[in-house]
Formats: C-alpha cells, structure tokens, sequence
C-alpha cells in the first residue's frame, strides 16, 4: 500500500484552526503512525500543512478498523469546519478499489462526508457557499496510494 497524503495549501487572508472533529487524531493511530501531522494554525497567504501516514503503516489498516484519514480546519468567522478524508478500501492480493477521497463542511459536530468524484484523480472545489473562501482538490492516485492537495482561495 502507497501513502495516503492530504495537504492544505492556504493563500486565502484568513488564518484556520485544526478541527478535531474533521481530522484523524494520533489518538487513534498512535504517535508514530503519521509521517507528517499539522500545526494546529494553517496560516493566512503562506500556510502548508500537510497530514501524511507511514508508508509502512498501511499495512496494518488491513487489520484495523480504521480505514481512512481526514484533515479539517474551523474558520472561526463563519463557524465553519471543512475537510478532507481519504477511504481506504480493502486491497487482497492487489485486488480491489483504490484510495477515494470525499470532503465535509459543516458547523461544529460530526462532518457528513460527501464524495468529490467517482473518479479519485478528477479535481474538485467547494463549498458551494459563498464564505469568501473556496477550497480546489487536486489529487494524484494510484491502485493504491492518494495525495489530495486542496488549495484555499479568496473568491
């Protein structure tokens, strides 16, 4: 299994907070399963977080419960929560659906994940709500690996 890579590029003039409701937490995984875990403050015209899990931990999804990874942000302004999450479905022997990613805005509470596409390597923007702001998903996919790179504008 290949990593599994989400990143926010921010070049918006507003400052994001990490939401915990939107992000995998270490808590879940444990400490050393992330390769690259976010700053908590994604930061205004210059802020790059990144939200990467361990190659070598992949493996071990197979096993697990856990078959996903997300990475969100709150824009405090418009109580707003957004993020992405990459789903991991069960690979045997190579066999089986690659890596999608779906994105979630909301307010404060559980997200509810929409998928972008059908096809993981088709690019995506949202909200569809004009908060200033919109986010623009490009991806690059393999059988079995996904970087999702989603980059915030100003409208």
């Amino acid at each position: 299994m290949g990593p599994l890579i989400i990143t926010f590029e921010n070049n918006s003039d507003q400052d994001f907070t990490l939401s915990s409701s939107y992000t995998t937490g270490e808590d879940v995984f444990g400490f050393s399963s992330f390769s690259t875990y976010p700053d908590e403050i994604l930061k205004a015209q210059t802020g790059f977080e990144t939200l990467e899990l361990d190659e070598n931990f992949m493996s071990n999804l197979i096993n697990s419960s856990f078959n996903y990874l997300s990475l969100g942000w709150k824009h405090h302004k418009h109580n707003l929560h957004f993020g992405i999450k990459i789903s991991v479905p069960t690979q045997v022997l190579g066999i089986g659906d690659r890596p999608y990613y779906s994105y979630a805005y909301g307010n404060e509470g559980s997200p509810e994940w929409h998928k972008a596409h059908s096809d993981p390597d088709k690019p995506y923007t949202f909200p569809p709500e004009d908060v200033g702001f919109d986010i623009h998903c490009d991806t690059k996919s393999t059988h079995t690996s996904l970087k999702v790179s989603a980059i915030i504008k100003n409208l």
